[in-house]
């Protein structure tokens, strides 16, 4: 395996740049005439937990936005400031998402603001994240989770702990109509991807290059 890493974290985050999964294929699949489904893995991501300690929940909302001009909401959304997310997981508990290139900065203003009032982990090397857009994304992933993914109970913003495939995942709809994330465990990426290319063939599936997945946009 290559030893050389994305460094735009200011840490070591995330996947490694030149050691694609080996599950990982490129390329289209499925019928030849359409490209109905866009599937990407998500290379470059700084993923946090982050939960408000006991009677402090309200004090850390109120931190964060104060630090990043947004509120986490106390439920199964996701809000953005535009460099990242704070995706509600459970009670008083965010996962924070960031793709920005200046990722420590980001984490040094997310520590000064939980400081006291949360407890923050690093979770970016537990998740494997794929993105799956495309006019029939929400047909192809209709096949494989449990919950209704109609725009009036699932829409954008909206994020779900639910199952795929026998595989725990956490769902969200991006704020752009029709594009979705799913984060699995790392152990589980592979299993993740051959069921979401399954379901997406009958609609023809495009499996993005890493090197242009890395500049996907957190938005």
């Amino acid at each position: 395996m290559s030893e050389t890493v994305l460094e735009n974290f200011g840490s070591k985050r995330g996947l490694i740049a030149n050691a694609t999964p080996h599950y990982y294929r490129p390329g289209h699949y499925g019928v030849e005439s359409a490209s109905a489904v866009r599937l990407a893995l998500i290379a470059q991501e700084a993923r946090f937990n982050m939960e408000a300690r006991r009677g402090k929940a309200a004090r850390l909302v109120a931190s964060v936005h104060k630090m990043f001009g947004v509120a986490p909401v106390q439920a199964p959304l996701s809000v953005s400031t535009g460099e990242s997310d704070f995706v509600g997981v459970g009670a008083s508990r965010w996962h924070v998402i960031s793709r920005t290139q200046n990722g420590a900065e980001h984490h040094r203003k997310l520590r000064e603001a939980t400081d006291g009032l949360a407890t923050l982990v690093d979770v970016s090397h537990g998740f494997t994240t794929f993105q799956i857009s495309g006019a029939c994304a929400t047909q192809a992933l209709a096949k494989l989770v449990r919950c209704d993914l109609d725009g009036t109970s699932f829409p954008p913003g909206a994020c779900a702990a639910t199952e795929a495939h026998g595989m725990s995942i956490q769902l969200r709809r991006r704020l752009r109509n029709d594009v979705y994330e799913c984060a699995v465990p790392r152990s589980f990426g592979g299993s993740l991807f051959h069921a979401l290319v399954t379901a997406a063939e009958q609609f023809g599936v495009y499996v993005v290059e890493l090197p242009e997945n890395a500049r996907i946009n957190a938005n």
